[in-house]
């Protein structure tokens, strides 16, 4: 069997070379092992077997939380959609805010947005990304 580490700019350019000089083929037996944006791209983008897999829903945050809880960093916690999140803005900074601060971050595996600590002035600005309906 054949290993290769392949960095994931390489990876996104074209087919990737084998030794010998000849690209994966469709329908090759590869394993794809790596970070969500190189399983998805294999997913898309190439016919190997297995491939890559993985279940976006298991990665969310709203999955795992409840069962990681208490060993997480931040224990003290809310789950909202942005919409709400911005309508319910005074609340968290009162509950789970520090020196005028809040840890926002996406639960999805999706990230619309970097997970930061944000300042109450910028709150509706940093979760901006996520204030949409999908249904429209």
């Amino acid at each position: 069997m054949v290993c290769e580490f392949v960095r994931y700019r390489e990876f996104v350019k074209g087919p990737l070379p084998r030794p010998g000089g000849n690209a994966l083929a469709t329908g090759a037996c590869v394993i794809v092992y790596g970070t969500y944006p190189v399983v998805r791209h294999v997913q898309l983008h190439h016919r190997w077997a297995p491939g890559g897999w993985c279940h976006t829903a298991n990665l969310d945050c709203t999955s795992y939380y409840a069962y990681f809880g208490p060993h997480l960093l931040n224990r003290r916690y809310a789950m909202l959609p942005g919409v709400e999140a911005v309508r319910n803005k005074d609340w968290l900074f009162d509950a789970l805010g520090s020196g005028g601060e809040l840890f926002v971050r996406p639960t999805s595996v999706h990230k619309l947005f970097v997970g930061r600590c944000v300042a109450r002035d910028d709150f509706e600005s940093a979760l901006a990304p996520t204030r949409y309906d999908r249904r429209r």
